[in-house]
Parts: C-alpha cells; sequence; structure tokens
C-alpha cells in the first residue's frame, strides 16, 4: 500500500506541475498578446517623435543664435567705427561752437 501512495502521490505532484506549467504559459502568451506591447510601442513612437521635433526645434534656435551671433559682430564693428572718429567729431563740435553766435558773443562780453 505504501508504493500505491507514494505513485499516487508523485501522480499528483506531476498534475500539479503540469497545472503550474499551462498557467505559466498562459500567462506568457497574455503577456506577448496584451496591451503590454502596444503600450510599448505607443510609447516608443511618442519617444521618436518627440526626438525628431526636438530636432527641429534645436536647428531652429542654432539658426536663431548663428543670426544674433551677427547681429552682434555687426555691432560691435560699428562701435569700433564710432570709437574711432570719437576725436575726430569732438573736433567738428568744438569748432561749429566757436563759430556759433553765441560763442562769439560770449568772446566780446568778456573782452577777448
Amino acid at each position: 500500500m505504501a508504493l500505491i501512495d507514494r505513485v499516487h502521490d508523485a501522480g499528483q505532484v506531476i498534475s500539479c506541475m503540469g497545472d503550474k506549467i499551462t498557467d505559466l504559459r498562459s500567462e506568457v502568451r497574455e503577456l506577448k498578446e496584451g496591451p503590454g506591447l502596444v503600450v510599448v510601442a505607443t510609447i516608443e513612437q511618442c519617444a521618436i517623435n518627440l526626438q525628431a521635433r526636438l530636432k527641429v526645434e534645436l536647428a531652429e534656435l542654432d539658426r536663431q543664435r548663428r543670426e544674433l551671433q551677427e547681429e552682434v559682430r555687426e555691432a560691435e564693428e560699428a562701435l569700433n567705427v564710432e570709437l574711432q572718429r570719437v576725436p575726430e567729431k569732438a573736433k567738428e563740435v568744438i569748432a561749429e561752437y566757436k563759430e556759433s553766435s553765441s560763442f562769439k558773443l560770449g568772446l566780446q562780453r568778456s573782452g577777448q
């Protein structure tokens, strides 16, 4: 009788393990076919779209940066030209003032 009990117990263990394998295979199939893959695919597509949009935005920002650098360079050149002309302009302004009637009147009043 002990041998029959052991065979019966082994049969139950084998049956139980078979059921467990069937359940696990079913779970794997559900995971493969289920919404998990759809969600992953959707997220990957969103990431691809976002990456493309960011590349376009980066290119636009880079173009704007180059334009601004060019504007800065032009402004610096104009400033340097103006700074080089400051002594000449100062002489011109002083000469114009000396030719003005208010300067000549001031000289007459001071007796010069």
